[in-house]
């Protein structure tokens, strides 16, 4: 049997060949950006999330950053909030924002849904990524655990290093952040929670 493969001139086969490329670069990215919302949303090394309705227990070790770690460019990753309170979420280095701050005492549990995904690969190395992001979470307010309701949207950086999709920039916009059963998103469009928040809320023993 004669390979199709065997009539195509060598354009026309690069042209397929980099538009396969190109869709299991998309559905790798896919996968990376959920394997980084399950460990962040799971808070540990294991990937098991306690139960939500049992703060006693923690969130495992913070936001696992081990695991994270390897899911970031060998050449590092910056993680950017914007609309967020400055007091609550610093800009810094990394693809995990508690600054050593223990989940528990500011967010002991949280849940990234992405929708609306719109992934861009603009050659071997380079792609760019944009979702919707609705995340129902659970954080320390006044010192007490507050159910709230966070929309957001997320635009991040991706590099391709050794044949793997990495991180090179998170960049979160949170469109509203209001409590489970407050006055809604109209009357109350922030709260205030993070990790300084923590410092404020619930002081800790120094580690």
């Amino acid at each position: 049997m004669k390979d199709p493969a065997a009539s195509l001139r060598q354009p026309e086969l690069d042209q397929i060949l980099a538009r396969v490329d190109r869709l299991e670069s998309e559905s790798e990215i896919r996968r990376l950006m959920a394997s980084y919302q399950r460990v962040n949303d799971a808070g540990s090394a294991s990937g098991v999330m306690p139960a939500w309705g049992d703060l006693d227990v923690p969130a495992g070790d913070g936001t696992a950053r081990e695991q994270l770690d390897t899911l970031r460019s060998e050449h590092g990753c910056t993680w950017t909030g914007v609309g967020l309170s400055p007091e609550g979420w610093p800009h810094h280095d990394g693809v995990a924002v508690d600054q050593g701050v223990p989940r528990p005492d500011y967010m002991p549990r949280m849940m990234h849904f992405l929708t609306n995904e719109r992934i861009e690969v603009h050659d071997d190395h380079t792609a760019t990524g944009s979702w919707y992001c609705w995340e129902p979470a659970v954080v320390q307010i006044d010192g007490a655990p507050t159910p709230i309701l966070i929309v957001g949207r997320a635009d991040q950086r991706f590099v391709r290093e050794h044949g793997r999709w990495l991180l090179a920039h998170v960049d979160f916009e949170e469109v509203f952040s209001t409590t489970f059963n407050g006055p809604g998103w109209v009357a109350q469009p922030h709260v205030a929670y993070g990790p300084a928040q923590a410092d404020v809320d619930r002081p800790r023993e120094t580690r």
